[in-house]
């Protein structure tokens, strides 16, 4: 029993399956075959795991069956092509031949494949596969015949691959979208898998593992990549800049991307605002109707991560929490969708931090030295939390809440501590911002009362 790749097709010539390096396809950007070597190590890596392989076809000599074979020589295993007729033709290569790179089951098929489907894309003829039973020479066609030669049976590693063939082609994909870029295809509904595939000439040349908790609703086709030898990319990180420039160039028409995309926030791994680039910022109320026209006017996007809390207080006040990615929740808010901060306050978006026991005992020694000089503070209302680098706050005042970075939390910092201390304070028993001319003045009144106080 065999597995049988076939597919409609002229004479092929007999050395092109036997030298390596020579394509017929080299100069054709649309099929996947250029390299002219996966129709040798393809079969030698079949070799390797006990499989028979049959390229069957005719050319200007006749129809031919050709079996890549063993030879043992000088204690070296040799490739050899053996032909129906008998006629045995010598290779240079052995049966090791590629072992480093070509060792798994899709890529020994995808030659076959690959070449079934590029005879397709350059002359719309048919391909298929069967499980036939015996090998033989039809007219018009070239077939590959692969069986296990252990057992006689098709190898079913092999038969799983091409029954779930849209896992690793592109051919019966549905193009959401497109430009010269490539092209956008949704995830199969049979695809439960949490990996972004990318395909390139219509074959399967990478996969991007996505975020713990989400699955991804797109695959796409990239023109702009390089592959190396074994069809797999050779820059990954080439990727995403090819996705970008293929989501960059939507028009109007792409609209129902947005509606696919926001149907499914909770699927959404990978949303970035960049990646729209201009037309993102032109199809700002596009997205926010659209997120209400699904969800309603009070669905808010909540990373998934948030607690129980936050959830409760949303709810209580009437609104729907809907989780999503944090990059899509910040592509909504920037298209106008109110935000946790719109609701609940600034301070629900502040990641905040424990002061260990040194940082307790100096920050406890500044209150005490705060109210000492007759300032009311109760430090058991602040928080925490961390910032570095240029232009990092020393202080937050949100929502009536007190927050100190603790950085400054240490005793060779007590001065602008206490400062800092007062500074928020201020803040949050006034209302005042830092751009009020009223808050400077609560500053002044400090500092003639400590004066008034020392005289």
């Amino acid at each position: 029993m065999y597995v049988k790749i076939t597919n409609v097709s002229g004479p092929v010539n007999r050395l092109f399956l036997e030298k390596l390096g020579v394509s017929t396809k080299r100069d054709n950007n649309e099929t996947i075959g250029q390299f002219g070597s996966g129709a040798k190590f393809a079969p030698i890596a079949a070799l390797r795991k006990g499989w028979e392989w049959v390229s069957v076809g005719y050319d200007d000599f006749g129809d031919y069956q050709m079996r890549f074979d063993v030879r043992e020589t000088a204690g070296i295993n040799e490739v050899i092509f053996v032909y129906d007729d008998a006629t045995v033709r010598e290779s240079s290569y052995t049966l090791e031949a590629g072992s480093l790179s070509w060792e798994d089951d899709f890529q020994i098929i995808r030659e076959a494949l690959a070449n079934a489907i590029d005879a397709h894309i350059e002359s719309g003829n048919g391909w298929s596969w069967d499980i036939v039973d015996h090998v033989e020479n039809v007219p018009g066609e070239f077939s590959v015949y692969i069986t296990n030669t252990n057992t006689g049976d098709p190898p079913w590693e092999i038969v799983e691959i091409l029954e779930n063939i849209d896992m690793w082609f592109s051919i019966n994909r549905v193009e959401l979208t497109g430009n010269d870029f490539g092209k956008v295809f949704r995830k199969g509904n049979d695809d439960d898998s949490r990996e972004i595939k990318i395909f390139h000439r219509g074959v399967r040349v990478h996969e991007i593992e996505v975020h713990e908790g989400f699955d991804h609703i797109f695959d796409y086709q990239l023109n702009n990549v390089t592959l190396n030898e074994e069809r797999r990319v050779r820059d990954s990180y080439a990727i995403d800049g090819s996705i970008i420039n293929l989501l960059a160039d939507f028009d109007e028409d792409d609209y129902g991307l947005v509606r696919i995309i926001l149907a499914n926030p909770n699927k959404v791994a990978e949303f970035d605002v960049n990646t729209y680039k201009v037309n993102f910022l032109n199809w700002r109320p596009v997205w926010a109707e659209t997120w209400h026209s699904i969800h309603g006017k009070k669905a808010i996007p909540l990373p998934a991560e948030s607690d129980g809390f936050v959830v409760s207080r949303l709810e209580t006040k009437g609104y729907k929490p809907i989780f999503v990615s944090k990059a899509l929740m910040t592509a909504l808010n920037i298209a106008g969708v109110k935000s946790i901060e719109d609701i609940l306050g600034e301070a629900f978006d502040i990641e905040t931090v424990d002061l260990d026991d040194s940082q307790t005992a100096c920050f406890n020694r500044a209150i005490e030295m705060c109210n000492n000089a007759d300032f009311d503070i109760n430090g058991g209302e602040f928080e925490f939390f961390y910032e570095e680098g240029y232009g990092a706050p020393l202080g937050k005042a949100v929502a009536g809440k007190r927050f100190i970075n603790v950085n400054i939390v240490s005793e060779d910092r007590i001065e602008t501590l206490i400062g800092t201390i007062i500074h928020e304070n201020d803040h949050c028993v006034s209302g005042y911002s830092d751009a009020d001319e009223r808050f400077r003045g609560i500053a002044d009144d400090h500092i003639g009362r400590l004066i008034m106080g020392r005289n």
